[in-house]
């Protein structure tokens, strides 16, 4: 087959790759609400609705959820090294040893998030609202402190 065929092939498939990588959306828009154990590493789904859905055992390192509305979302298990979470809805969210270390929380709604045993050391948690949070057994950032609820 001459080289100019051969690039064509490659670009054509190249480009095929890129579109289907864009046209996929998140679990909630293709109507389904499970995805536990998924491979979602470094995805950017910022500002998306995605409460309520399962991503126990995901894989969302470095993923981008800025501003995403996670509310009553199951992530347990899940890890979210790395990821930003910036400005993002968490209220009653499930993060049971979820991993979150070096994760940017920074301004994240938490109210009634449940942390227990999950891992928090390097992350970002500046002007995060945290409220009637569920820290057990959880490892927090260094000067933050566990209050009540465990």
């Amino acid at each position: 087959m001459p080289a100019r065929s051969l690039s064509a092939i490659t670009v054509l498939a190249a480009a095929t790759a890129v579109i289907a990588a864009i046209a996929w959306q998140p679990p909630s828009v293709r109507g389904t609400t499970a995805c536990p154990g998924c491979d979602m590493a470094g995805v950017n789904w910022s500002y998306r609705d995605l409460s309520g859905l399962d991503f126990r055992g995901a894989d969302l390192r470095r993923a981008t959820l800025t501003g995403a509305n996670l509310f009553g979302a199951d992530l347990s298990g899940a890890d979210l090294r790395g990821a930003s979470l910036r400005r993002a809805r968490l209220a009653s969210t499930v993060l049971v040893a979820a991993d979150l270390r070096g994760a940017d929380l920074r301004d994240a709604d938490m109210v009634g998030v449940v942390l227990n045993r999950a891992r928090l050391d390097g992350a970002r948690l500046d002007g995060a609202f945290i409220h009637d949070a569920y820290l057990c057994d959880v490892t927090l950032p260094p000067g933050m402190q566990k209050h009540r609820r465990c």
